[in-house]
């Protein structure tokens, strides 16, 4: 099971995620999503910026519902 210990905003639509055995991913969300629908709201990068750990390291994701499961960014 995937759990995430630290997410870091870094530039642009990249987070990095730090998982709890050290292993840790850059995520362009440029690359990954359409910012339509629930996601359309990310596309504010100070509203992005404000992503945080969620589900006791399960996921990570926005206070407007929209997150993504760590087994999901631990496989990208």
């Amino acid at each position: 099971m995937n759990k995430i210990e630290n997410i870091t905003y870094l530039n642009n639509y990249t987070i990095k995620v730090l998982f709890d055995d050290g292993f840790s991913k850059e995520l362009d969300f440029l690359k990954l999503i359409e910012f339509k629908g629930i996601a359309e709201q990310l596309r504010n990068i100070e509203y992005f910026k404000q992503v945080k750990i969620l589900r006791n390291g399960r996921s990570f994701g926005w206070d407007n519902t929209y997150d993504c499961c760590a087994d999901w960014a631990r496989k990208l």
